[in-house]
């Protein structure tokens, strides 16, 4: 997580970013639970 912040531009809002970060972990808990 931390090192995907680092590459955000300065200034980027992070509640934005781990709005984004949790969405794609929310997806792809469901594609991993898809293929059981």
């Amino acid at each position: 997580m931390k090192s995907v912040r680092q590459l955000l531009p300065a200034g980027f809002p992070m509640h934005v970013a781990d709005s984004i970060l949790n969405g794609l972990q929310e997806a792809a808990n469901i594609i991993n639970r898809r293929s059981d």
